[in-house]
């Protein structure tokens, strides 16, 4: 599990007021809690925690560095809410969660396709209905990304959740019948089956 690292203070004031001076300076309030965490209100810089939840997707773990009492601290955490204003996408507030490498979490994780699907090359069209999934494990365990090879899928075939290994450790939260890809029929692939059966008749 790759885990970015993100300098944050403790601060003090709360309310509306100093909030709206904090974003003005380029910060972002936040908070960081968890099941054995007492809250405690943070700082982060706006820029470099946009851009890493950018960069991370779904799937966002920290190690936040704060400075307290002349000391360095650093927490195992993730994102668990953030909030973004719609119209100057500006980060309003982020909340952290403590994570505990021995209690499962549940996320969810980008899924990756490899190779093209022999339907495909048959002109059928690849509906990719799930490009995430819910996942839940270890945080030692936790993978980037699911990756699902499809070069073996015909036209009109699906992969379903059931259908994917999980990786060590993991478990698949989403139901097992729900297709996270498809092999759509198109007019080409249906032209090209057309084809091949009328080549085959006229081979008989």
């Amino acid at each position: 599990m790759e885990v970015q690292r993100l300098k944050a203070s403790i601060r003090e004031e709360t309310g509306k007021n100093p909030a709206r001076r904090l974003r003005s300076s380029g910060l972002t309030p936040a908070v960081l809690y968890g099941s054995k965490t007492p809250s405690i209100k943070l700082t982060v810089q706006a820029a470099e925690l946009k851009k890493m939840l950018l960069t991370r997707g779904n799937k966002k773990f920290f190690h936040l560095v704060l400075e307290r009492d002349g000391k360095t601290e650093e927490k195992l955490s993730m994102v668990k809410q953030f909030e973004v204003h719609p119209l100057t996408d500006q980060l309003i507030h982020a909340d952290f969660y403590e994570v505990d490498m021995n209690r499962k979490v549940t996320v969810e994780v980008p899924v990756h396709i490899q190779g093209t699907a022999l339907g495909v090359e048959m002109g059928g069209e690849l509906l990719q209905h799930k490009r995430s999934l819910k996942i839940s494990s270890l945080p030692g365990n936790l993978p980037e990304r699911i990756d699902l090879d499809i070069r073996k899928l015909k036209v009109g075939e699906s992969l379903k959740v059931k259908d994917i290994p999980a990786p060590e450790g993991v478990t698949f939260m989403d139901g097992g019948d729900v297709a996270v890809v498809f092999i759509a029929m198109t007019r080409a692939a249906m032209k090209a089956a057309d084809d091949k059966g009328t080549a085959a008749a006229g081979a008989g």
